[in-house]
């Protein structure tokens, strides 16, 4: 009956488990949304092999899935094995990935082009945390309350798409010296920094100016700094154009712009975000 089935979305219903062949025959559905139910991520909520039958599934989303802390073990497993086709993913990330040999996946899972967390426990950012998801294109970690940023955690990786809203590390000057680096070493098309801070922040501050600085030299085309707290906003190139890079600080307290050179007129002024789609 369900056979020529492309989408399902079975989203808050108190789903606490799943049956082993709760999915056999749905041969051709691309996304399914579990998300906002009880399952804990076990085999006891997800079976051996209960996403197998899902040949042509792209996309699943799982996050906002309630336990209690002893049945969130997260098993990565259970969607890197047997679900090959997964491009994209919504998830909770109750593993802890502080460690220094902790990556978000414990096997690789060389197809996953978007990651997008849901409840979120990690507060380390570091270079064994991608380890194993070596090709996304599309990370919002906009939940995740990260305070660490460690060297090399992105760096030289093509990114489309980065949200690191609401973390803390942008207030620590290791932490932003490290994620500097990286902004200039890896390709990030469109960066997201929104309310990371709510009070004057000197470390933020000077994080701003030198990456407005060094703008020119990074692939960044657009950029995000609503809902944060800024002193003053320091262009010192003359190289930015409007084809360069569309910026977006509305919402956000500016309490003076500071110009070194003549901006072209035509350099957008952005109201509104434009929402970006992620790979399915």
């Amino acid at each position: 009956m369900l056979q020529n089935l492309t989408e399902l979305d079975i989203s808050f219903n108190q789903l606490v488990e799943l049956e082993r062949d709760a999915f056999v025959g749905l041969k051709r559905l691309q996304k399914l949304s579990l998300q906002n139910n009880t399952l804990g991520y076990s085999f006891f909520s997800f079976p051996d092999s209960v996403l197998t039958s899902l040949i042509s599934l792209k996309y699943l989303k799982i996050k906002f899935n309630h336990k209690h802390a002893e049945y969130n073990l997260f098993k990565s497993d259970i969607f890197d094995l047997h679900v090959p086709t997964l491009r994209t993913l919504e998830i909770d990330v109750f593993h802890p990935v502080n460690s220094t040999d902790a990556g978000i996946f414990s096997t690789n899972s060389t197809h996953l082009k978007a990651l997008i967390t849901g409840i979120c426990v990690i507060t380390e950012l570091q270079e064994a945390t991608f380890d194993n998801v070596k090709y996304l294109e599309y990370i919002d970690l906009s939940s995740c309350l990260i305070e660490t940023y460690r060297s090399n955690t992105l760096q030289y990786r093509y990114i489309k798409y980065l949200d690191l809203s609401n973390t803390q590390f942008l207030s620590d000057d290791v932490s932003v010296f490290a994620f500097m680096n990286d902004i200039k070493t890896c390709a990030v098309d469109r960066l997201v920094l929104s309310n990371t801070v709510t009070d004057y922040d000197e470390v933020f501050d000077h994080f701003i100016s030198t990456l407005f600085k060094y703008l020119f030299c990074t692939r960044i085309r657009e950029l995000r700094l609503s809902y944060n707290r800024l002193k003053k906003i320091e262009w010192r190139t003359n190289k930015i154009t409007s084809e360069m890079v569309k910026t977006n600080v509305s919402h956000t307290e500016t309490e003076q712009y500071v110009y070194n050179y003549d901006i072209p007129s035509t350099l957008p002024n952005f109201r509104s975000f434009t929402k970006f789609s992620r790979p399915i």
